[in-house]
């Protein structure tokens, strides 16, 4: 069975609001957003883990070939995950904050790798492995880390 581009990303979105605590998907597109991209109305409470998912890169699956209109066509497709941990500074918050940013990740990785109670098993038509964490920065007002994570999903693109 084939899996269109949106698919994948709102299946992705759903499996990152399962982790529990505070996930929530932000409503603008993963390419704008940011710790500016969370309306000033939304607490900084809230704000913390918003998340974004967005379609970085698609190419032609391991199997080189080309598809076919009935079957579709094999290919990888680099899913990232780019979200919001509260950066509360201090001498003692601030690596509290830095290790409950890290701690999160590691629930988000989890989570899309089908490790944990709560993750729902991916449909045969979609495999998932871990790419790697593209970045962990902090903004320049120190308020808040923003970490990119990306997972290869293998998938066929439908083609008619």
């Amino acid at each position: 069975m084939s899996v269109t581009f949106a698919s994948l990303r709102q299946q992705t979105a759903a499996r990152v609001a399962l982790i529990g605590g505070t996930w929530w998907e932000a409503p603008v597109p993963y390419e704008q957003f940011g710790p500016s991209a969370v309306p000033d109305a939304i607490p900084a409470t809230k704000g913390h883990l918003a998340f974004a998912v967005g379609l970085i890169q698609t190419e032609r699956g391991e199997d080189g070939t080309r598809g076919r209109t009935t079957d579709g066509m094999l290919v990888d497709t680099i899913v990232g995950v780019r979200f919001l941990a509260r950066h509360t500074p201090g001498p003692t918050n601030s690596l509290t904050s830095q290790d409950a940013a890290l701690a999160a990740e590691l629930a988000l990785i989890q989570q899309l790798m089908g490790r944990t109670a709560v993750a729902p098993a991916w449909p045969n038509e979609i495999k998932v492995r871990f790419d790697r964490t593209d970045s962990r920065t902090l903004n320049e007002s120190g308020e808040w880390f923003t970490t990119t994570v990306l997972f290869r999903m293998m998938h066929v693109l439908p083609l008619a």
